[in-house]
């Protein structure tokens, strides 16, 4: 997951770069307008993935987990904030359903915005098909979204 949100990072820089260069070079070329608004449509698309800086914060985010994993009946066993300089992590250790499990964790990976599980780890009972896991969450943020 961070490699995804360290590319569409490049990506974003790099249609930055593009539109600037196109203004410098090309300012009579005809369309040069429509490939800007391309390039600005992607930049926007890229930026709506990311959370901008006002928009979540660990409270936020921790309720909208928490909701997650109720919805999925998967029961909180332990919950935390863990901070560090410039970065926050929330830490979860869940029980139930591995099917549950999984459509959770799919539910993270499709999510409208950018979530990061830097960790899980799972152990599976293969009696009753339940799970323990242990993961911790965030969520990607832009600071400087223009749009």
């Amino acid at each position: 997951m961070i490699e995804k949100v360290i590319r569409l990072n490049e990506n974003i820089t790099l249609s930055e770069m593009q539109i600037r260069q196109f203004q410098k070079t090309m300012p009579d070329r005809p369309g040069l307008q429509e490939e800007e608004e391309q390039l600005l449509r992607e930049i926007n698309a890229l930026q709506n993935k990311f959370y901008n800086d006002t928009e979540m914060d660990p409270y936020k985010f921790g309720i909208l987990v928490r909701d997650l994993l109720s919805s999925r009946n998967l029961n909180i066993r332990k919950y935390q904030t863990i901070e560090t300089k410039d970065v926050f992590l929330l830490e979860f250790s869940v029980t139930g359903d591995a099917l549950n499990l999984a459509e959770f964790l799919e539910q993270v990976s499709y999510a409208d915005k950018y979530w990061s599980m830097n960790t899980l780890t799972i152990n599976a009972n293969k009696i009753n098909g339940r799970v323990q896991a242990v993961f911790q969450i965030t969520y990607e943020t832009i600071i400087n979204k223009s749009n």
